[in-house]
């Protein structure tokens, strides 16, 4: 549970556990359980939107050079209803004698095209979100 801004943790405004796993030796899943976002994910007053940020970093330990990273996001509207259940596979990140880590960050935007965001410290949580050795 490395954090990345010392004013918050993610553990402290993510109210759900979302497991990181390896489906085999080469890909990684994230699985999302249904959850509501209003119950599950603390945000500041005027929260349209909630932007949750995925990077992966895969660095090889014995090929000097060998580094890969891929990201995504996920969108969603913060609103008092169930979102169903979802995963994010990375495929082909990982191998052999590769360290991943996995980092994730939560941005909040504040109107529907997502072009006011919230820019205090204490809502730009970030931090470790799974790490792996093969």
């Amino acid at each position: 549970e490395l954090s990345f801004n010392e004013a918050v943790e993610l553990r402290h405004v993510m109210g759900i556990k979302v497991p990181v796993s390896r489906r085999d030796e080469s890909n990684l899943v994230i699985h999302w359980p249904e959850f509501n976002p209003l119950v599950h994910i603390k945000a500041p007053a005027g929260t349209a939107w909630v932007v949750i940020q995925y990077i992966v970093a895969t660095l090889d330990m014995v090929r000097e050079g060998g580094h890969h990273y891929s990201s995504t996001n996920i969108t969603i509207p913060y609103i008092d209803e169930t979102m169903p259940e979802q995963e994010i596979t990375f495929q082909n990140v990982t191998g052999t004698n590769c360290l991943v880590l996995i980092g994730m960050a939560i941005r909040y935007f504040r109107n529907t095209n997502q072009n006011n965001p919230v820019n205090i410290k204490r809502w730009k949580p970030a931090g470790i979100a799974g790490s792996f050795y093969n």
